[in-house]
């Protein structure tokens, strides 16, 4: 039943109201409801109270009118209830009845506690920024920026907001009051100190790791002189107050706004990237205590200091003092020696804050001597590296282990460790498709460097291999490293402005101006795109406008977006590129009907011009037959075609974008159909499905078959092995096979700490990706590029799906025949899952010499891959599900929308044309909220995606996917409003994070600990999504999964399962095995060697936990980064974002992993074929090195697992591929044929 409430004053919020109607509500049994406030220009405004029971709310209804004039009263108004006109939305009342139900069961448990209220709102008098400083022994606060107005601090649940008093501001439209808020959430805050005694008032200190987001609030009309008294009573009110206060009240008629602003003016635009340090001048004493109580009862808050702060007498000028920095680094002549790597080090340092610009500057002297006697590369490195040991000052940091030559010896001991290192640079030469990437975030506030690190490279950067420290990767995001998103509470403008300065006028970095260069297609989804700074190149001046001009013409192209897009083909990350000549490359027409290309980005490649490629790839074993490239100007994907002689390579006119320089003639590859991929069903596909009339039983089916594999994998070691396998999960680093084999000799990895956590960590990520995305495997399924039939020989609605798999040491093949229901990601329309017939083709077709490939026909009214969710043939996905029990029942005609005619201008374009795309784009992308309303609609509507206002978002959502390209944005105008009603599958479930140990962090399942947080109730509250239980089939999916009971019993098989306190640690008894089963082996002359190797894995493992963590002064754990899942602490939520990091940080520690287990396996020559008769040893040594304890500031594990991985697997080996003996056989065992030529010479 939805009560109308009458007479609600404008000053108050949603949030107050509901904490005054909680109370009387609870006395009716009803424990969930919403509030949703409405204004009016008379100034009271009303109120809509949605309570879910009709009978209770009725007996509540009549309980307040008996009150009569005894009501509460707010600003002496009387609120008026009475029952509403119109009936409640069915789904806002299914999701209150599934909130009261969770509220009653956690009251059955745990019955409330009465707690008293902290108070949690100080005033202070002043705030300044700075950076910490000594005086003798003493330390205190060296301001570099001080607002003198006084404000409110107010401590959240999460998150603490700083409030400064108002300032007016004379506008056209009349006076307006702008008051200024610091947002800081904890997690950003490195430590708090509070000091008093020594001073007239205490001083509360926070020291952050990121500047705060800071916003104004401009009121027209403000008054002027209650708004921090008001702000305060707002937090402290109770249910039982007559009168109630609201955050600045206004006038009727006034107009409140919210804008993001990057600094509280422009003396702190100065120093907001350089101080991270934020003091205010408390008022009064008293509030020391109160301060104490609040952290010690939060638990989220960070560590809090007590201790008397310094007055410094001699204070820095940091602004000065980083224009002197800023002039060193642009004059290569001082200093000359400190080359680019090492000021970009230096840079990054002062960007961070880990030292003051003056600090940095005194060092120059001590970093110029080791650059000359050790080399630069080894010193950038060093520096590199050693930032997470700079002491931070600090009371338990004394001034001199802050000195000049404290810290000079501390980069000396980092330079000795990379001494014996594989240096990076070796990493590079040996994978000719990696380069080093120098990369700087840009935020609101700051800019900040990382790298070099090596990644996978493209055109441009392989033709100036020698100069990649002159291009720069540039990421806009937010403080916290997500993107800068849409906020409809708050204007960004003065964000983009920034950005926008950014982008048109550059920056200097290390001493070097980087300009605009371009973007890849991903990339600008990712808001990252290229700078460069000019440079020297065969005796010519390279800079962007050369590049641009020596990558192809584009002067004929009008529109931006465009004009991007083809410039980006030069920026798509490409490995293998092989060189041909001129005439082996030819044009052939495409296949076109009734106005549709069937051949739309696919061209052909004959054998033996494919074996060429072939032979650039890493392993022999890698022979694809379908490769996506760029060539020239030209992108697409090209097929064997067995019929071409010679060396050809045949594009199609769809597949060339642009006329490309004369220079480039190099086939580069982004990818290649290596193998199948694991075909997964998503949240889109299976509410199709289910529209198309695919049982629920199925969908429950297959999640059951794929939740019974999860239970059963820490059973048992081999079943923890198989998962691991086939979740690719340390399959790199042999894990899956050091299980097995620990297994065979009676070694449970069970007992050991490390192994269990990555089973269990693997084992959740599966689960949870079920759960809250929809990700079950479908294992008669594939994903497989794309081509047509070359030869005509396919009908319509045919395709012919050759697949070819490695099965242990061999391949197999097969192909797919039969109904097929086939689709590509992302599917919004029901038509873009359809069903086809998969056929054979006879023995003699040339079809027969390609695999891993799903072969469209050429024939028909309309090609089957524009059916799909709008796709071609020019690199896209397809997944080709062959289980019958998933076909549709039915199908429906595909999506078929007008091409958007995009947007031109009438002149050639310039680089300021692409800029402003790239900030329109940011600003307006908007696919990820269309694709989550479309979610919400396809289950709240009986049609669900058949449903017109799906069918609408499945058009807005093509015109998203186009944006990049047509440059036309989505009309937000047409985008449903969205309800703050989802279904309960769309709920965030408990963080799954990484401390000491893994964990659950359990939700809060009431909004009364929301409504009490001072901070949420500050602003208004933002409106609470709220849940109901869905009938549909994500629904039920999403139920039968009980992650916290899942999560439990794992835990419960591992305790009962772990060493006891007096037991020797796994490792110790496995390395006490390999000694005795290899005791004839001489491998000690190999010490040496497996040093060199762990430094080396050791040092790029470091890397890795360095640059990709998502939080700046924290490194990512070892276990996340071997199980390429990023869980910590302060990881904050799991989005798109931590997703495509988590594949990032898979990917290179593979790489890297790969690397250190082929230089065990064969030392220098990483050849497949290579002597296997030192690998034992090798192994041996490498483990011997691994066991060991190092006395090093970082401690990691993990090399060791690594090494004992191979030292088993060559052991088994030695015994023929048969059982190894277990830990407790003693029977000698015969080592001669294994023993190396030094050892058999002995004997």
């Amino acid at each position: 039943m939805d009560v109308h409430v009458g007479r609600v004053p404008p000053q108050v919020t949603e949030q107050q109201l509901k904490k005054l109607f909680r109370s009387y509500l609870a006395s009716f049994n009803i424990l969930a409801f919403d509030c949703k406030k409405y204004s009016t220009k008379s100034g009271l405004g009303f109120a809509f109270l949605t309570l879910p029971e009709a009978d209770k709310a009725r007996r509540f209804l009549q309980y307040w009118h008996q009150l009569g004039y005894n009501a509460p009263r707010l600003f002496g108004s009387a609120l008026v209830l009475n029952q509403g006109h119109n009936q409640p939305d069915e789904f806002h009342v299914r999701s209150l009845l599934a909130e009261q139900q969770k509220v009653a069961s956690k009251l059955a448990k745990e019955p409330p506690k009465p707690k008293a209220r902290e108070q949690s709102g100080f005033h202070f008098s002043s705030l300044s920024v700075g950076i910490w400083g000594y005086e003798g022994d003493a330390i205190g606060v060296d301001s570099q920026f001080q607002d003198n107005r006084n404000g409110v601090i107010v401590f959240g649940n999460s998150s603490l907001e700083i409030h400064l008093a108002a300032k007016v501001h004379y506008m056209t439209t009349g006076a307006a009051r702008k008051t200024t808020r610091l947002d800081i959430d904890y997690a950003s805050v490195d430590n708090v100190a509070i000091s008093s005694g020594n001073q007239v008032r205490p001083t509360l200190s926070l020291t952050l790791t990121m500047p705060p987001k800071i916003y104004e609030v401009i009121d027209t009309k403000a008054q002027t002189d209650s708004y921090l008294a008001n702000l305060l009573d707002t937090i402290s009110i109770t249910p039982n107050q007559d009168t109630l206060y609201g955050i600045n009240p206004s006038l009727p008629g006034a107009k409140k706004h919210l804008a993001r602003i990057c600094c509280i003016d422009d003396a702190h635009a100065k120093v907001v990237g350089l101080c991270m340090v934020y003091q205010i001048v408390l008022e009064k004493d008293n509030p020391m205590l109160a301060i104490q109580r609040l952290f010690k009862t939060n638990l989220k808050m960070p560590p809090l200091n007590i201790f008397q702060t310094a007055t410094l007498n001699s204070k820095a000028n940091i602004v000065e003092e980083f224009t002197i920095f800023c002039s060193w680094m642009i004059d290569s002549n001082v200093y000359p020696d400190i080359t680019f790597p090492i000021r970009f080090q230096l840079h990054s340092l002062v960007l961070e804050g880990y030292l003051p610009p003056a600090k940095v500057t005194q060092l120059l002297g001590g970093i110029e001597a080791l650059a000359k006697s050790e080399g630069p590369r080894m010193v950038a490195e060093a520096l590199r590296k050693c930032r997470y040991e700079i002491p931070s000052p600090s009371r338990n940091v004394r001034e001199n282990e802050y000195s000049i030559s404290a810290l000079l010896s501390l980069v000396r001991e980092y330079v000795s460790y990379e001494k014996d290192l594989e240096p990076l640079q070796d990493l590079v030469i040996r994978y000719e498709h990696l380069v080093h990437v120098y990369k700087a975030t840009v935020t609101p506030t700051g800019l900040f460097l990382r790298g070099p690190d090596a990644e996978v490279s493209n055109r441009v950067l392989r033709r100036y291999s020698e100069q990649s420290e002159y291009f720069l990767r540039v990421t806009f995001a937010d403080e916290d490293g997500m993107p800068v998103q849409f906020d409809g509470r708050a204007s960004q403008e003065e964000v983009w402005l920034r950005f926008r300065k950014f982008l048109q006028m550059g920056m200097f970095v290390a001493g070097r101006g980087y300009k605009f260069l371009g973007f890849s297609h991903s990339s600008l989804r990712n808001q990252t795109c290229w700078f460069m700074a000019p440079f020297m190149h065969e005796g010519k001046e390279i800079n962007s406008e050369e590049i641009i001009l020596d990558i192809g013409d584009f002067s004929h192209l009008r529109c931006p977006a465009k004009c991007a897009a083809r410039i980006g083909q030069a920026f798509s990350d490409t490995t293998t590129a092989i060189k041909i000549a001129a005439n082996q490359m030819s044009v052939v027409p495409d296949v076109e009907r009734n106005g549709r290309c069937f051949s739309d980005g696919c061209g052909t490649i004959s054998m033996q011009l494919l074996r060429k490629v072939w032979k650039m790839l890493p392993s022999r074993f890698l022979q694809p037959s379908v490769l996506q490239i760029r060539f020239k100007g030209a992108k697409g994907v090209v097929s064997l075609d067995a019929r071409l002689r010679g060396d050809v390579l045949a594009l199609r006119n769809s597949m060339l974008k642009f006329e490309a320089g004369s220079t480039w003639n190099d086939i580069e590859l982004c990818g290649a159909g290596y193998k199948p991929l694991p075909c997964f069903l998503n949240r889109q596909f299976i509410k199709i499905l289910e529209d198309l009339g695919v049982p629920k039983k199925v969908f429950l089916d297959l999640q059951t078959d794929e939740m019974d594999i999860l239970k059963m994998v820490t059973r048992t070691p081999v079943n923890a092995a198989n998962f691991l396998e086939s979740s690719f999960v340390g399959k790199s680093a042999k894990t899956p096979m050091l299980i097995k084999l620990m297994n065979d000799i009676g070694l449970s990895f069970r007992k050991d700490q490390f192994l269990t956590d990555m089973v269990e960590i693997a084992t959740m990520s599966k689960l949870r990706d079920m759960k809250y995305r929809g990700r079950i495997q479908v294992k008669d399924g594939v994903v497989l590029y794309g081509i047509m039939d070359e030869t005509g020989i396919l009908k319509e609605d045919q395709v012919y799906v050759p697949v070819r798999k490695k099965v242990d040491n061999h391949f197999e093949m097969y192909c797919i025949v039969g109904d097929v229901a086939i689709t590509r990601a992302p599917a919004l329309h029901p038509g873009d899952i359809q069903r086809v017939e998969a056929v054979e083709v006879p023995e003699d077709s040339p079809l027969r010499h390609l695999y891993n490939c799903v072969v469209f026909s050429r024939f028909g009214e309309r090609d089957l891959p524009s059916q799909l969710g709008g796709g071609d043939l020019d690199g896209d996905i397809f997944n080709v599900i062959y289980d019958q029990r998933l076909l549709p029942k039915w199908t429906t005609t595909a999506a078929d929308y007008p091409r958007q005619a995009p947007v031109e201008l009438d002149r050639p374009i310039v680089t300021s044309d692409m800029t402003e795309f790239f900030i329109d784009f940011m600003k307006s992308d908007q696919l990820g909220r269309i694709s989550t309303l479309h979610l919400c609609l396809a289950d709240r509507e009986p049609n669900g995606t058949f449903a017109p206002s799906c069918i609408k978002l499945a058009e807005l959502a093509s015109i998203a996917v186009d944006f990049s390209k047509s440059g036309i944005p989505v009309d937000q105008t047409q985008i449903p409003k969205a309800r703050p009603v989802r279904p309960d599958f769309m709920a965030p479930g408990p963080r799954f994070v990484l401390d000491k140990k893994i964990a659950l962090e359990e939700t809060k399942v009431t909004e009364e600990e929301d409504e009490a947080d001072p901070v949420s109730l500050l602003n208004g509250g933002q409106r609470k999504t709220l849940y109901y239980e869905s009938e549909k089939i994500l629904g039920e999916l999403y139920r039968a999964i009980d992650e916290k009971q899942f999560f439990q019993q794992m835990r419960q098989i591992s305790e009962a399962t772990q060493l006891c306190p007096d037991e020797e640690p796994i490792m110790q008894t496995l390395w006490k095995y390999v000694k005795r089963e290899t005791m004839a082996i001489q491998w000690e002359h190999h010490r040496q060697l497996g040093e060199e190797i762990r430094e080396t894995y050791e040092s790029n493992l470091i890397d890795i936990m360095t640059s990709l963590s998502p939080h700046p002064r924290e490194r990512l754990q070892e276990v996340e980064v071997f199980t390429g899942n990023i869980l910590g602490k302060n990881r904050g939520k799991e989005n798109k974002r931590t997703r495509e990091a988590s594949k990032e940080l898979s990917e290179r520690f593979n790489r890297d992993v790969e690397f250190t287990v082929k230089r065990i396996m064969n030392s220098e020559e990483l050849d497949e074929d290579y002597d296997a008769s030192e690998t034992l040893p090798r192994a041996i040594a490498c483990f011997a090195v691994g066991i060991e304890e190092k006395k090093r500031w970082w401690k990691l594990e993990s090399f060791k697992y690594v090494a004992a991985a191979v030292c088993l697997e060559e052991l088994w080996k030695f015994h023929g591929l048969k059982g190894l003996r277990r830990v407790y056989q003693t029977e000698p065992v015969n080592v001669t044929p294994y023993l190396s030529a030094k050892a058999s010479s002995l004997y």
